[in-house]
């Protein structure tokens, strides 16, 4: 199993690698279009929608109302955690769109394009490192007692 992670991750790494180089004149178009206004209502309603049909999402608020009755045992304890959730959320998504737009500026085709091949670079040597576990289990676990005897 481990083999076949490392080799999707490595195969995954160089195509990743390869199309990011061949991308650059699409990432350069992308940063300098011009801006056209949007729907806002539109994009919130779409947005909603797409959320409302997705399971994951219902799952995942079903599972977060019982654990909230699980949890609570006060008689509004239920809607407290629900709102404490709402609010967390909305929190977190005002904090990611202020950051968003304060990121922009600095995020030029060059940044992005180096960004994307170190992230590559990175996939494929966790790939190597998986597929090295699957080939040689028991010299990577010899290696790791080392680790932990020069620790001690």
């Amino acid at each position: 199993m481990l083999i076949f992670g490392g080799v999707v991750l490595i195969a995954f790494g160089v195509i990743s690698y390869i199309r990011t180089s061949k991308s650059f004149i699409k990432i350069v178009r992308e940063h300098y279009s011009v801006n056209t206004n949007k729907n806002h209502g539109g994009l919130f309603l779409k947005g909603f929608l797409l959320n409302f049909v997705n399971f994951g999402v219902l799952a995942g608020w079903i599972a977060t109302i019982v654990i909230a009755q699980a949890v609570t045992t006060h008689k509004n304890g239920v809607l407290l955690f629900l709102a404490t959730v709402l609010i967390t959320l909305f929190t977190t998504d005002l904090l990611k769109i202020f950051l968003a737009k304060r990121l922009k500026s600095n995020l030029t085709p060059r940044f992005i394009i180096k960004t994307k091949k170190w992230v590559s670079i990175l996939i494929i040597g966790f790939g190597v490192i998986l597929l090295l576990q699957g080939v040689f289990p028991k010299g990577i676990q010899k290696g790791l007692d080392k680790i932990e005897t020069l620790e001690e």
